[in-house]
């Protein structure tokens, strides 16, 4: 369990920085995860497409 919950806390700094070194700020933040470590981003349709070519993105559900 621990070790789940730092390699979130890993993925959601690593993101974090990706957003802001791309100048991605604006168009997407990060709202949190759910159990399954699933990051919860709020986005932009620009920051969705961003979000689409990071390669460590396995994929971007749209509600």
């Amino acid at each position: 369990m621990a070790e789940h919950r730092a390699w979130v806390r890993t993925a959601v700094s690593d993101l974090s920085e990706v957003l802001r070194t791309a100048g991605m700020g604006a168009e997407a933040r990060l709202r949190g995860h759910d159990r399954c470590g699933h990051l919860v981003v709020e986005a932009t349709d620009t920051g969705v497409n961003f979000l689409r070519t990071l390669p460590a993105i396995v994929s971007v559900e749209v509600h």
